[in-house]
This record gives C-alpha cells, sequence and structure tokens, in this order.
C-alpha cells in the first residue's frame, strides 16, 4: 500500500512546490506572510479575515498540499490540529485553537530542516477577525 499525500496529490511535494500560488493568494514580503502581529517578534504574523477558522484551514490545506499529514492530539486524545510534512522537511503545524489570549486559530511554519524552501522562514501566523 503506497504513501497517500495530503489533498490527493500525486507526488511528495516540496514546499516550494506550494509557494507560488500561496504569494499570489496572501500577503507576502520577505518569506513572511501577512502583517505583523501586536508581538515584538517578526516572525509572529497575523492574517485577518471575515473567517479567520476557514481561512487558517484553508491556507494550511494549500500549503501542506502533497506533504504527510498526522494528527496532533491532546493529552486526552482529542484533536489539537494536524502536522505536515514535506518533502523538503519543512514542517507546517495547523492548530486548531491557539494558546493565544484570542484563541484565533494559527499555521506554523518550520523550515529549520528544509532543504528547498526558498525565501520562506520560519514564522507563526495568526489568522484574526476584522476589526
Amino acid at each position: 500500500m503506497g504513501t497517500c499525500y495530503k489533498g490527493g496529490a500525486d507526488h511528495y511535494h516540496s514546499i516550494t512546490e506550494n509557494l507560488d500560488s500561496m504569494r499570489k493568494e496572501y500577503k507576502y514580503h520577505n518569506g513572511l506572510f501577512g502583517e505583523p502581529g501586536q508581538s515584538k517578534n517578526k516572525s509572529i504574523r497575523n492574517i485577518v479575515s471575515d473567517d479567520p477558522a476557514k481561512t487558517a484551514q484553508e491556507f494550511y490545506d494549500n500549503l501542506a498540499h502533497g506533504g504527510i499529514e498526522t494528527e496532533l492530539l491532546y493529552k486526552d486524545g482529542s484533536i489539537k490540529g494536524y502536522q505536515t510534512t514535506m518533502e523538503d522537511g519543512t514542517i507546517i503545524n495547523w492548530r486548531i485553537v491557539s494558546s493565544s489570549a484570542d484563541k484565533s486559530p494559527a499555521v506554523d511554519i518550520d523550515v529549520q530542516f528544509s532543504n528547498d524552501h526558498g525565501d520562506l522562514v520560519t514564522q507563526k501566523i495568526h489568522f484574526v477577525s476584522e476589526r
């Protein structure tokens, strides 16, 4: 039995295979998506949406297309989110509810072990409501 790749892809994708379409759909500058958040850490970002949960899931699904996905679980066994490992070593986590004060959904991108991530940098993106 073969490996199943996220989104029904026919091969194991590198993050760079998905990056071009993501740059066109979401604000992207200097390897970072979205806008700076309230944190002084420039790698913590915000993407504003009228439906943050839906936008976070779509963002994750598109960025992680062609990767190998596993569930992230809380200690009680309930689903915390999902983790996808890309062919190049990039790890993408989607947390349905983050630990931030507003409990916004979040996508974490870790390129620390990637050998082909283009200009993408490690970052945490919170999906927040339009105010």
